[in-house]
């Protein structure tokens, strides 16, 4: 793929504003997804007929986390692309800080929450959401989800709580696996893309499992590094992207709108055509992230979508995103078992909105930002050790070169 000659920080300026607009929004749709599959009335006839309409996007959760996969390997290669110097040592103690710390006391708060409010089945909820909560944590449940290994039900206490065990584990590898998507031609690095995703659905097939997440299992991290590294591929040729799609004639443009959107939207379909078979739901992932793919690349491209996804409101969405994603499960389930003797479900589902906001505020102003603190602070610390005492690392050198990237490899440091 050739490259026009771009400004490189043109395209970068306003990129986290919108991308975490996004992010915002998506965050939103899962809070209203889990909030309408917690009531009964999900059960019935006009929610599930809602479930089979367009409609659906807006309380998709399934597309959304799939969203939140793209996002995150895309913004993650772009510190790899910019050749600053990321000793992996550094790297891997702001991820920690970043995920696994907000993280940790979003599970600590669910197992307190477990142990204290729950009070088995609660009348009126759907038949989801009694499986979640349904019994205090056992002292092995406290193990799998503060180590994030083995097989285990890793969705009953925190709704979100999966698909972070599956981002923290492709975090860990991520600086290494991605070199080849940094260092190869568009097809070689796309095909090794892939391939990952191959294994984990291989993996996945003759162990008898499927590709939902909810486990634990270690097949499903791997084919979600397909996707991490796809995101990658795409966040390399971001530039020449973004260049093509604001060259194009408005009707081009509006096809590649339409078919992203019905990528994202239509998506779900593939499941429900072929079942939910592993590699049904290995297309229906990949569908989903190619719908992604484009709308961030859209983003990327038009000042009015950037405008929009930079307002106030999305910005403070963007803001608290992660934070709410994190607690939004943990809110409902509290809200219910403790308000369901008083209120109809309607009105503590109602409450379960603003709340859930609020949780996420409160978390991400004295949770997840100062956890960011504390991480950039130990990384740069290290990233200042004497190079005596430093251990042997890899560098990577990326230099723009013939249109091309040119890459150098010396023994001092890596991302």
């Amino acid at each position: 793929m050739s490259h026009t000659k771009t400004t490189p920080k043109r395209v970068e300026r306003t990129r986290l504003g919108q991308l975490d607009g996004l992010r915002g929004v998506a965050a939103l749709f899962v809070l209203l997804s889990h909030m309408l599959r917690a009531s009964g009335a999900w059960d019935g006839p006009f929610l599930a007929g809602l479930d089979r309409t367009p409609l659906h996007l807006l309380v998709g959760g399934r597309e959304a986390v799939l969203l939140f996969f793209t996002l995150s390997g895309f913004v993650l290669a772009l510190p790899v692309l910019s050749a600053s110097d990321r000793p992996y040592d550094g790297y891997l103690v702001k991820r920690v800080f970043r995920i696994y710390v907000p993280y940790l006391a979003a599970v600590l708060l669910a197992f307190a929450g477990a142990t204290l409010l729950a009070r088995g089945h609660i009348p009126g909820m759907s038949d989801w959401f009694q499986t979640h909560w349904s019994h205090p944590p056992s002292g092995r449940d406290v193990a799998n989800h503060v180590g994030m290994l083995g097989r285990f039900r890793s969705s009953e206490y925190g709704l979100s709580f999966w698909s972070l065990i599956h981002e923290m584990r492709v975090s860990i590898v991520f600086p290494l696996l991605v070199l080849p998507v940094i260092r190869w031609r568009t097809g070689r690095a796309a095909l090794y893309a892939l391939s990952f995703s191959i294994v984990g659905i291989a993996w996945a097939s003759l162990a008898g499992i499927g590709l939902t997440g909810g486990a634990g299992e270690y097949a499903v991290t791997v084919h979600l590094i397909g996707i991490f590294l796809f995101s990658a591929l795409l966040a390399k040729h971001r530039e020449w992207i973004v260049e093509r799609i604001r060259g194009l004639r408005p009707p081009a443009r509006f096809g590649l709108a339409f078919l992203g959107a019905a990528c994202y939207i239509e998506g779900r379909r593939v499941t429900e055509t072929m079942g939910e078979t592993t590699v049904a739901q290995a297309l229906e992932h990949w569908t989903f992230a190619l719908g992604a793919a484009v709308a961030i690349m859209f983003l990327l491209a038009s000042a009015r979508a950037a405008r929009f996804f930079t307002h106030a409101s999305l910005a403070f969405l963007g803001r608290i995103s992660y934070s709410l994603y994190l607690l939004h499960g943990v809110v409902i389930y509290a809200l219910v078992h403790t308000l369901s003797p008083y209120l109809q479900v309607w009105v503590i589902l109602a409450l379960a909105l603003p709340a859930a906001i609020l949780a996420g505020a409160l978390s991400a102003r004295y949770v997840e930002q100062p956890a960011m603190a504390m991480g950039a602070n130990l990384s740069e610390r290290l990233r200042r050790r004497p190079r005596t005492v430093a251990p042997r690392r890899l560098q990577l050198r990326i230099e723009r070169s013939r249109g091309a990237y040119a890459y150098a490899a010396a023994n001092r440091s890596s991302f």
